[in-house]
């Protein structure tokens, strides 16, 4: 993320359009506050230590 360019942003904006078209939601945080609000998605998932 750090390295990231305006170039590579703009470059992936084809793919958020994409998810954004579904109605999906996707938010990446801390997993405990995650948790705790967890009522306000309709799932839960961790992508990283799966």
């Amino acid at each position: 993320m750090l390295d990231a360019t305006p170039a590579d942003i703009r470059a992936l904006a084809p793919i958020v359009k994409a998810v954004l078209d579904t109605g999906s939601l996707c938010v990446i945080g801390n997993e405990d506050k995650v948790r705790a609000e967890s009522g306000l998605f309709g799932e839960v998932k961790n992508l990283f230590n799966n």
